[in-house]
């Protein structure tokens, strides 16, 4: 992978020149080792994805607010790696029930069959994770969510298998909410 390295430096010193507004607008991939970094201070999230990613930002309303929804993913060896993030107007109080919420409008969203959930704790923030089964897709979804301040986090893998792997595992243990 040396020869790629130069390469990504030379790519980036040019965008540092010729666009300085994009890299104010969206972060780019940052290649150390073997895992891509994705950083973004408006966001509030650093996460470490195994494989170069996509990101898009959208938007949608919501009782007459606009809300901003991050996007950032990449697939590898048909594992999905992604993460959402979603701005909200209000502050979001009883973040665990709002967790709850989230984690059961995804699964049925994806008409998904919930195998197992939990909390969990990141820091003193209180989230809920869940094991699904897409029987369409016939896919798993290792599912987090965790919501602070007016941010709802969303970090997902979805896999052909039952048990998290190693990368995966690592991917969700990357997260740094900042």
């Amino acid at each position: 992978m040396k020869p790629v390295l130069p390469f990504l430096k030379r790519s980036f010193l040019l965008l540092l020149i010729l666009a300085p507004q994009l890299l104010a607008a969206k972060p780019l991939p940052v290649f150390t080792g073997d895992i891509f970094k994705f950083k973004s201070a408006e966001y509030k999230l650093e996460i470490n994805f195994p494989a170069a990613f996509e990101d898009t930002v959208t938007t949608s309303e919501d009782n007459g607010s606009t809300l901003y929804t991050l996007k950032a993913s990449c697939s590898v060896d048909k594992v999905l790696y992604m993460v959402t993030v979603t701005k909200h107007v209000v502050l979001l109080s009883n973040s665990l029930e709002l967790a709850d919420v989230s984690l059961n409008s995804f699964a049925e969203t994806l008409k998904a069959e919930i195998r197992s959930e939990a909390d969990f704790l990141y820091g003193d923030l209180k989230g809920r994770e869940a094991l699904m089964y897409l029987p369409e897709q016939q896919v798993y979804a290792h599912y987090r969510v965790l919501l602070t301040d007016k941010l709802q986090y969303q970090i997902i893998v979805l896999d052909n298998a039952e048990t998290l792997s190693e990368t995966g595992a690592d991917f969700f243990g990357s997260v740094k909410i900042l």
